[in-house]
């Protein structure tokens, strides 16, 4: 412990004292600007009184100039004096020879041409070379010390020298040549910098030679390798912004590799942390002196791809099991809070505190990767201290610097990631749980429930003390920027709270978490009281937004509460009701940041159903409908409905759209799970379906298409639109897949249930026929071609089916697979079955004059023929088959005078009729 606070206070001493540097640095900057400034003034007024005193004639006794204290106070901008007018001179005064010309109007500076283009070859010898030969001259230094070290002509104190002596030499020519450079009248190529690029590579020798004599050797202790290292990452800042950015991007890559060329027995990953900490210092120096946005980026991409490396060894076979790779995410992301989030913005004034998405990105990254360490890394006094220096620098960071506001919210985040983080007990609870057996195993009770609540009670209640104080300071920031503040200070312990409830009691039913969270909700009412007394005073966007939020957090703390102090209580049933109460307040509010929250609890409500689709735990009761998956998946859809309708109050947006979607993606998980339930007789994540389930799936894909068009058209909703095509298409892949070749009975032999037609191919085949057919006459005018054509076919597919199946089932039984015998009778029965759809099909076509229907019935008709003649013909015998040509020929024959008495009556008619007069007479 007593090593860990050395090294963070040593890191911090001289973090402190580079950031003096870069402040030292930039008022001298600003200075030199304000040199040149005063002198650029002090020219033009010059020039402008010696063109008047060219100007005027000469005075008998001139004035005594102005003392020179008058020059003190410059002014902005100098304008040349009008040209003087004969109205302006005086009287008997003679005006000078020959007409007067005025000055001259300021010339404007010639605009500078654009570099040349350069060409493949200039590209090719003025940078790829370049760079190619540093490369290559940094790792054959690096290859040949190998070379030597393992032909035993080196030792290790040799290398170290020769190493550190190779680094000065190549940095002293590197200064030497770019000198040399400046006093030649020799114009530089816009290429490679090659002075760059050999003090680059001697950054990269002394970096590893000093490392290796720490790390590989120990001839330097701990203090003197620190003390080293930074002064060669402040020396390598120093050369860079001499240089310029070619040495900044080869000393930073060649710094982070340098660890992985140097081989090592040590199992403790310590000097590669405080290495990584000195190489990251000296880069982001640079990076903000020079304005190198890049350059800190690629820190941050260097430092997560180590930490993950961290993370991967603790993980592994290696045993890597000290605190060294939390310490690296803690350094690193205090070190790019102060160079990415807060020094770029000191000063700022809070309305012109945009949210800095650059900032945001790069602390959010290293949050994620802090939440993975924390889970590999050990427990204990150590790992605690550290998550919460870490959760101290975030906070820091969004109470400094209004434009990393985001960084509240990350730290709401972290601190949810340590309770999920936080080390588990190893025994398996004895009560019943929940949760999936997976997610029981993941997700133990925690080894300390006391320190575990004490630990992040007080983190969660700090973060949201100081971002809900920053909030209230703030009444000019932006909503986005209030927005940050708000979910860290009111979401934030809401969602702590569940998670201790999950890690806790694996969602079992719990008093004194509903004593939790009513004194929560408390909290919550308290502030959005102090908030709407002060929006009273000064009603500015930011503190209404703060109202709006602590309103809704009340909400969802008081519905977290009921939800424990039920025995069947979940936490999807609070989320959905908080996503009702957060609609509530955002319509009457008019905030638009929460109506994003009320999208955000949709998606937690969503990704909750997809972790256990049962939601209620694995004894959901037997009775159909009325089971505890009418409120898991009923409230949730209720509520989002609750929470369209007060959306679309205010206006039709995205969350809106976001919101629909969720009700009419609940309602279907309800009917769904109720099929499922009803079939499994009460276990809906049983495996295994049948033809039965899948008719009544393709039933309920049916109605959703429907109703769906039936809400787009009152409402001209994208949503409902596309949810109505998209309804339609699963019904058509369950006819397909499903009824078609998956789970039809005679390709799959399995049972059928009932007797007669009262049977499952009733339900399976017959009412999805019905149903299709109904749904293409109901939306035949605000739905495509093809999707009320392919509805029609599939509507005859299944009829044909169904008819099929049904008189196999007549004469098999149960089981009607096609390996089973097939008499004549039944061979028979197909074709009269057959006969007769196509004649109830031209029935209902001639009634209802349908064109479809006609075509139809024509399509069965005409594969009933080739039925009778290719199959029956073969396989019938004596009156079998006699009958069933007889009554396919009567059949036919009938058909014929329907069409002509009926069909085509008018054009029989017409064709009788004798020819008109003229026509007649003509002929």
């Amino acid at each position: 412990m007593g090593f860990m606070l050395l090294v963070l206070a040593i890191v911090g001493a001289l973090g402190l004292g580079v950031l003096g540097f870069l402040v030292a640095m930039g008022q001298s900057r600003r200075l030199s600007q304000l040199e040149d400034e005063v002198k650029t003034l002090v020219a033009l007024l010059e020039a402008g009184r010696g063109g008047a005193a060219a100007d005027e004639p000469p005075q008998p006794k001139p004035a005594p100039e102005a003392p020179k204290a008058a020059h003190i106070r410059l002014p902005r901008a100098v304008k040349a004096p009008p040209p003087p007018s004969e109205a302006d001179e005086p009287a008997g005064t003679v005006p000078p020879d020959g007409p007067a010309t005025p000055p001259p109007p300021d010339a404007e500076l010639p605009v500078p041409p654009p570099p040349p283009r350069l060409s493949l070859e200039e590209r090719f010898g003025t940078r790829w070379l370049v760079w190619t030969g540093g490369l290559a001259l940094a790792l054959g230094a690096l290859l040949f010390v190998g070379y030597a070290i393992e032909r035993g002509m080196l030792g290790p104190k040799v290398r170290i020298v020769l190493g550190i002596v190779l680094g000065l030499a190549l940095a002293g020519v590197g200064e030497w040549l770019r000198r040399r450079e400046r006093q030649s009248e020799i114009s530089v190529l816009p290429s490679a910098h090659i002075p760059s690029v050999l003090t680059a590579a001697g950054t990269i020798a002394l970096f590893g030679s000093l490392y290796a004599a720490h790390a590989l050797f120990g001839f330097i202790g701990p203090t003197l390798a620190f003390l080293l290292l930074g002064l060669v990452a402040m020396g390598t800042m120093l050369l860079a912004a001499l240089h310029g950015p070619a040495l900044a991007g080869l000393g930073l890559v060649g710094s982070l590799v340098t660890p992985l060329l140097i081989s090592s027995s040590s199992r403790s990953a310590w000097p590669v942390v405080l290495y990584l900490a000195f190489v990251a210092l000296s880069a982001y120096g640079l990076a903000r002196l020079r304005r190198w946005l890049w350059l800190a980026v690629t820190v941050v991409v260097g430092v997560v791809v180590w930490g993950l490396a961290f993370d991967a060894t603790a993980f592994g076979t290696m045993g890597l099991r000290d605190l060294a790779p939390l310490a690296h995410v803690a350094i690193q992301l205090a070190l790019a809070a102060v160079f990415i989030a807060v020094e770029p913005h000191l000063g700022r004034p809070d309305e012109d505190a945009r949210l800095d998405r650059v900032a945001a990105g790069v602390l959010a990254a290293l949050v994620l990767l802090a939440v993975l360490t924390l889970s590999v890394s050990p427990h204990g006094s150590g790992w605690m201290l550290l998550a919460g220096v870490m959760v101290a620098v975030l906070v820091g960071t969004s109470v400094v610097s209004a434009p990393a506001a985001s960084a509240a919210t990350l730290a709401a985040v972290l601190v949810a990631g340590v309770l999920l983080a936080w080390p588990m007990d190893r025994a398996i609870p004895s009560y019943a749980t929940g949760l999936m057996p997976l997610v029981a195993l993941a997700l133990r009770i925690p080894d300390s429930l006391q320190l575990y609540l004490v630990h992040g009670g007080l983190l969660m209640a700090g973060v949201a003390v100081v971002s809900a104080w920053r909030l209230g300071q703030g009444l000019l920031l932006p909503t986005r920027t209030a927005a940050a503040y708000a979910v860290a200070a009111a979401t934030g312990p809401v969602i702590a709270l569940a998670i201790a409830y999950l890690r806790i009691t694996q969602f079992d039913h719990s008093l004194r978490f509903a004593v939790l969270g009513t004194v929560l909700s408390l909290v919550m009412a308290f502030a959005a009281s102090r908030f709407r007394t002060a929006e009273a005073a000064a009603p500015t966007p930011a503190i209404r937004l703060g109202t709006g939020a602590f309103a809704a957090a009340a909400i969802a703390a008081f519905a977290f509460a009921l939800v424990c102090a039920l025995s069947r209580g979940y936490l999807t049933v609070a989320l959905a009701l908080s996503a009702a109460g957060t609609a509530f307040v955002a319509s009457r509010q008019d905030i638009p940041a929460l109506r994003g929250a009320v999208m955000a609890l949709g998606v937690v409500v969503l990704g909750r159903l997809a972790w256990d689709p049962r939601i209620m735990g694995g004894d959901v009761g037997t009775t159909p409908i009325l089971n505890w998956l009418l409120i898991g998946y009923g409230v949730p859809t209720l509520a989002f409905a609750y929470a369209a309708a007060e959306l679309r109050k205010v206006r039709d947006d995205d969350a809106l759209k976001i919101t629909d979607a969720l009700t009419v993606l609940f309602a279907a998980l309800l009917v769904v799970f109720q099929i499922r339930h009803l079939v499994t007789g009460g276990d809906p994540l049983r495996a295994g379906t049948d033809h039965f389930e899948q008719g009544l799936l393709a039933i309920t894909a049916i109605l959703f298409a429907y109703v769906l068009a039936r809400l787009d058209s009152a409402r001209a909703n994208v949503v409902f639109r596309l949810g109505s095509l998209v309804a339609g298409l699963i019904a058509a892949a369950l006819i397909a897949f499903g009824l078609g070749i998956g789970h039809n009975p005679a390709l799959t032999n399995e049972p059928i249930y009932g007797r007669g037609l009262a049977s499952s191919l009733f339900v399976a085949y017959l009412l999805p026929a019905v149903g299709l057919a109904w749904l293409a006459s109901r939306v035949r005018e605000v739905r495509p071609a093809w999707y009320v054509n392919g509805a029609n076919a599939l509507a005859l597919c299944l009829l044909f089916a169904y008819v099929s199946l049904e008189i196999r089932h007549l004469f098999q039984g149960a089981r009607i697979g096609v390996g089973r015998h097939t008499s004549e009778a039944e061979q028979w029965a197909y074709s009269a079955g057959w006969l007769a759809i196509g004649v109830g099909l031209l029935a209902a076509g001639v009634m209802r004059q349908s064109r479809e229907m006609r075509l139809a019935s024509a399509l069965i008709v005409v594969l009933t023929v080739l039925k009778v003649f290719l199959i029956d013909l073969s396989v019938l015998q004596g009156l079998w088959r006699a009958v069933s040509f007889l009554a396919l020929g009567g059949v036919l024959l009938a058909l014929a005078l329907v069409y002509q008495r009926l069909v085509f009556r008018d054009g029989a008619r017409a064709a009788s009729a004798p020819p008109p007069a003229d026509s007649a007479g003509a002929s």
